[in-house]
């Protein structure tokens, strides 16, 4: 008479850098195989402001007229080349090697007589590598 052959399988991931997988059948023997595991990828989204002139906070102000739209079209010529970027956060002290995966402009500033008034928020969506 013959036993049916039971399996067992145990998987495991260490520190999310090698899966371990571990198959036990009875009768039969044993199995176990070692794979890499693909690191996981962290979407990241903030706004954050871009304006002509703008102020640091020693109220000193810095900026031209056109500045805030040459920094959009820098920033969109990262996004469609695909460019890889270190982000740092300077609050959390946070840096990380990331891409520029989506940006959208958010016009905030009425046109005045004297100065064009351009700018508004940038919405950066990043996705590390």
């Amino acid at each position: 008479m013959l036993r049916p052959a039971y399996v067992v399988t145990f998987t495991v991931t260490v520190l999310a850098i090698v899966i371990f997988h571990f198959e036990l059948i009875f009768g039969k023997g044993y199995q176990a195989k070692a794979t890499i595991a693909t690191p996981r990828q962290r979407a990241m989204s903030f706004p954050v402001y871009c304006f002509d002139v703008e102020s640091d906070r020693f109220n000193v102000q810095v900026g031209y007229e056109g500045r805030a739209f040459d920094r959009i079209q820098t920033l969109e010529n990262v996004e469609e080349d695909g460019d890889i970027v270190t982000f740092q956060d300077f609050t959390t002290g946070e840096t990380r090697q990331v891409a520029i995966e989506q940006i959208s402009f958010n016009r905030g500033t009425p046109p005045d007589r004297g100065f064009s008034g351009f700018g508004g928020i940038l919405t950066i969506t990043l996705r590390t590598v």
